[in-house]
């Protein structure tokens, strides 16, 4: 399949790619790591007012100067641009595991139908270091988190093998992320600032939500019910009447229009499995090779 002669190309072209040793550098400064972190799962399913939606956009990733490119660039470059992809689905499935949230997706562009928007740069990602800059921000404008998160990994957690064969394959199941506590980290942070808003403030944020949605659809029927407050936040200044047939239609269209970005997430998750297996090797190339070039410079000293 497409994905397994993607895998080949990768793996013939890391071991090529060795010889030059182009792998990404690490980037040489304190890190205030996670260390390890507990999911806060939610026990039972919070009020429907908690329950936002959630939009997590496709990650961006610092351009490389062409002049800095050496034999063997291109493979990292095209792991990168799938790496943009590939970690928001890993935020997303830790998201939907904490029980916290309503609907998560991974999108590639900010949505007005969704309550809760997610964005991340990667900073570093090198098998041994992941390094994130994270922006939540709520469709009134109100911002979540914008920070910094980081984490290290080991050797030992990666699998053993790094040569997936028809006799050898990559167990999906059973492998465990290596910085899978960033997630839950961010995720942690995303309910503590739910619980610090307090239930009024979500329930003005899901209303203000259904009319900035309702303006993209309809601007001359709902012009001036969403203003900027004093914070410069965004309120509901006309609510229109519980039963205004525009209500009702503009829900319909908003139902339909989440069963087509449900589609776009569908895609991703298919991408996120196709590439996991590559991309894990990749991280694991990367690790042995800092680890042996670390290794070579303390014996030198």
């Amino acid at each position: 399949g497409t994905s397994s002669n993607w895998l080949m190309c990768v793996a013939t072209s890391l071991l090529l790619a060795g010889c030059a040793q182009t792998i990404p550098e690490p980037i040489e400064r304190h890190l205030d790591l996670v260390g390890d972190v507990p999911l806060n799962r939610a026990t039972q399913t919070p009020a429907d007012y908690a329950l936002l939606e959630v939009g997590i956009e496709i990650f961006t990733a610092p351009e490389k100067d062409s002049e800095d490119y050496e034999i063997g660039d291109w493979v990292f470059d095209e792991i990168i641009q799938k790496e943009t992809q590939f970690l928001p689905h890993l935020l997303k499935n830790t998201l939907i595991d904490s029980n916290q949230w309503g609907a998560v997706r991974v999108i590639p562009e900010s949505d007005p139908s969704l309550d809760l928007f997610i964005r991340g740069e990667i900073i570093q990602s090198n098998g041994k270091t992941l390094e994130l800059q994270i922006q939540a921000f709520d469709s009134s404008g109100r911002e979540w988190l914008n920070r910094v998160y980081a984490d290290q990994s080991i050797q030992e957690e990666y699998p053993e093998s790094t040569r997936f064969t028809l006799d050898d394959t990559f167990d999906a199941a059973n492998f465990v992320e290596p910085f899978q506590d960033i997630y839950n980290r961010i995720a942690n942070d995303l309910v503590a600032v739910r619980t610090s808003l307090g239930e009024q403030a979500l329930v003005d944020l899901n209303l203000v939500t259904d009319m900035l949605y309702a303006g993209d659809l309809s601007p001359n029927n709902f012009s001036g019910a969403v203003k900027e407050n004093a914070d410069g936040l965004l309120v509901v200044d006309r609510v229109p009447a519980l039963d205004d047939p525009m209500m009702a239609r503009v829900a319909d269209m908003k139902y339909r229009h989440h069963l087509f970005i449900d589609t776009v997430d569908e895609y991703y998750q298919t991408l996120y499995e196709d590439i996991q297996p590559a991309y894990v090797l990749w991280r694991r190339y990367s690790i042995d090779q800092i680890t042996e070039i670390e290794t070579s410079q303390q014996e030198a000293n």
